[in-house]
């Protein structure tokens, strides 16, 4: 992360990163790829253009604490 936003920083060009961790229970589906495509295009439109830092748990109701 920290080279691509060196070399954004450096082409002077806006842009997002966005990191996505899948993880599957057991229980549970929501480690599946396309389960996460609503999120993914939210976060690279202009509509999250002042989200920072955050957090979505994209869960199926199955998060657990």
């Amino acid at each position: 992360m920290q080279t691509v936003a060196k070399q954004m920083v450096e082409q002077n060009e806006d842009g997002k990163i966005i990191n996505l961790l899948f993880q599957a229970p057991p229980f549970g589906t929501n480690g599946l790829p396309e389960n996460f495509m609503g999120a993914a295009l939210f976060l690279v439109s202009s509509d999250s253009n002042y989200i920072t830092n955050q957090t979505l748990n994209i869960d199926d109701e199955n998060y657990m604490n």
